[in-house]
């Protein structure tokens, strides 16, 4: 049967529900050609991709923008292409300018490039007026050490463009500096940013999950997380929705709708992130893109409809529906972890964690043979276990005790259960 739609997307989370919008784009009748640099990053089954066949993966050059849109351009010779799109971090910003080069719809291209840098999402910021974090752009270890005592510890050096918490660490001391400071840069390298040395705003993480359609915001609501053991940003958990009809949520709301028009947000997705401290709401960053892990997932759950497919609505053309309301329902996810080093051996329980009040779904990221570790940054991760309750509250309950019945054996050795 010939689809009369057809999107190409290029890469994916290979965590959390980054891969749902291959399945939301066939749900719906519409055709996909997944653009990849490396198919075997996805595993080889128990994923979207395997539906596709070999004819509907291509490899290319997903690191260049002339790339993808030379890849995009040779197969609208054999087919009608209505769309390029990403919900990936590490592509959101050539998948954008291929799709701004060929005439697609996209998140405007200066958004993404100034959200993908976090000191150019500051200065957008500062001049705005928002309130921010005090940073500072570093290119040596004495001048790390010269912000540092400016700003005061504990302070936070991170890379620039970052993800996933990848070279983020909290400095308590002096002492802990230079590896810190080395780790942002490895990582700032390779991804073509540069160090920041960062205040540590003290108070709980959120995240505003938001979409923007002919100018106007939507917002769903809040997320909010926890973190694994300092020096370290490992991400453990996350609820939804968060402060709900509080007058804290209305605050936050203003504020990130404020950063939002800072940086000229006209069209897609957005997870802002900020501290709720002392001060009121602190922006961290913004990402243009749908929230990481599983915040698609848990929005869907708690509004009743797929918002991945509203988002590659939004990417083909069309005008997307969004629910006025939530249900009565709240949402959580909590991480799957290593509390030792070494090689996976196995992972067990997980049928009875599946079994627990209003789990959704048990992910597994890593399998048998795997090297893990300590969890230092999203990467860690082992697994996710997600659900819903009556209240976001209930739900994360529901998952921690889900999460205490898995047990992660590593080198034969069964530490304590996460």
């Amino acid at each position: 049967m010939d689809i009369a739609r057809h999107i190409v997307i290029v890469e994916a989370s290979s965590t959390g529900s980054g891969l749902r919008f291959l399945e939301a784009a066939r749900d719906n009748g519409v055709g996909v050609t997944f653009l990849t640099a490396d198919p075997a990053r996805y595993g080889n089954s128990g994923n979207p991709l395997q539906a596709l066949g070999a004819e509907g993966i291509v490899v290319a050059d997903t690191g260049s923008a002339e790339a993808i849109a030379a890849a995009v351009t040779r197969l609208q010779g054999g087919r009608r292409i209505d769309a390029v799109f990403t919900a990936y971090e590490g592509a959101l910003e050539r998948t954008c300018e291929a799709a701004a080069r060929l005439g697609f719809a996209h998140t405007p291209l200066p958004v993404v490039r100034t959200a993908r840098n976090k000191d150019l999402t500051r200065a957008a910021l500062r001049e705005a007026g928002i309130a921010i974090p005090q940073s500072q752009v570093v290119d040596s270890l004495p001048a790390a050490a010269a912000a540092a005592e400016r700003i005061g510890y504990p302070c936070i050096v991170k890379p620039s463009r970052g993800m996933l918490s990848i070279g983020v660490n909290i400095c308590s001391s002096p002492d802990d500096l230079g590896a810190a400071f080395a780790g942002a840069l490895a990582d700032a390298r390779a991804t073509q940013g540069v160090v920041l040395v960062e205040e540590h705003v003290a108070g709980p993480l959120f995240s505003a999950e938001s979409v923007t359609f002919g100018g106007n915001t939507r917002f769903f609501g809040l997320s909010s997380r926890t973190f694994g053991p300092h020096p370290h940003f490992c991400e453990m958990s996350y609820s939804f929705p968060a402060l709900a009809g509080t007058p804290e949520e209305s605050e936050c709301f203003r504020v990130v709708g404020r950063a939002l028009a800072a940086l000229g947000m006209a069209h897609g997705a957005a997870h802002t992130e900020f501290i709720l401290s002392r001060r009121g709401p602190v922006i961290v960053e913004i990402n243009a893109r749908l929230g990481g892990f599983f915040v698609g997932a848990m929005i869907s759950a708690v509004y009743g409809f797929d918002y991945c497919w509203e988002l590659l609505r939004m990417a083909l053309g069309e005008t997307p529906e969004f629910p006025g309301r939530a249900l009565p329902l709240g949402a959580a996810s909590v991480a799957l972890v290593s509390h030792t080093d070494g090689m996976l051996t196995a992972v067990g329980g997980c049928e009875l964690a599946r079994g627990y009040p209003g789990i959704s779904d048990l992910v597994l990221f890593k399998s048998p043979g795997d090297k893990v570790q300590v969890p230092r940054s999203s990467t860690d991760i082992v697994g996710v276990v997600w659900g819903t309750a009556g209240t976001a509250e209930h739900a994360l309950l529901n998952c921690s005790a889900a999460a205490s019945a898995v047990q992660i054996e590593v080198d034969g050795a069964r530490p304590a259960a996460s």
